[in-house]
């Protein structure tokens, strides 16, 4: 999953490019909470943020409910798709597949929509590419391990523009902030240790066979 993020829209998209992530040491609502945290707009009053973060306790608490519901889905639908172990997918079982992200992403609009959540947009696809009509971005958060920052994704920020993502090989990451300046992506630092699953695409790791 990726999070696109312009000032004056606020969350504008997230492309699912990747299985659901899963992390360790810490829970995924937090890790994204810590990487917004850290992505988030300096210019933003104190008593803005202190008001923002009463009302996205609360959400967050129902979230992690949905969220808690919908892990026990996945794993359902995941044993009547691919069994005990891991094999070729059919195609017919492709064609599940993409049927299933499709589901996932109308259900997460109906949950954003119950929260009154207007400005942001969902969308089911190859998240390793970006989105690039809507780019430049203020910052762009995947929460998907890749080796390395994709290069679609680099270049869809704008100058002075965050990005954060969990940087190895699946299974044991560093979750890493970067800045784009004007001579490329800059690597911050370390936000935390994690383990997320692998970000699948063109620019990601290949499609499991």
């Amino acid at each position: 999953m990726l999070w696109f993020v312009t000032a004056a829209a606020g969350v504008l998209a997230g492309a699912d490019g990747a299985r659901t992530p899963s992390a360790g040491g810490a829970s995924a609502e937090e890790l994204l909470a810590r990487a917004l945290e850290v992505i988030e707009q300096q210019s933003v009053r104190i008593d803005d943020l202190a008001r923002q973060n009463t009302e996205l306790r609360a959400q967050n608490a129902q979230l992690r409910h949905q969220l808690d519901q919908a892990r026990v889905e996945i794993a359902e639908l995941k044993r009547q798709l691919f069994g005990a172990k891991a094999e070729r997918l059919t195609a017919e079982q492709e064609a599940q597949l993409q049927a299933l992200q499709q589901d996932l992403a109308d259900q997460a609009r109906r949950n954003l929509a119950r929260q009154g959540i207007g400005n942001a947009e969902v969308l089911a696809g190859d998240g390793s590419r970006g989105l690039p009509e809507g780019a430049p971005y203020d910052a762009i958060l995947v929460s998907a391990a890749f080796p390395q920052v994709p290069a679609p994704l680099a270049a869809q920020l704008r100058i002075g523009g965050r990005l954060v993502q969990p940087i190895g090989p699946g299974g044991s990451e560093q979750v890493v902030l970067f800045e784009r300046s004007a001579s490329g992506l800059e690597r911050r630092h370390v936000l935390t240790l994690a383990r997320f699953v692998r970000l699948r695409g063109r620019y990601g790791f290949p499609a499991r066979s």
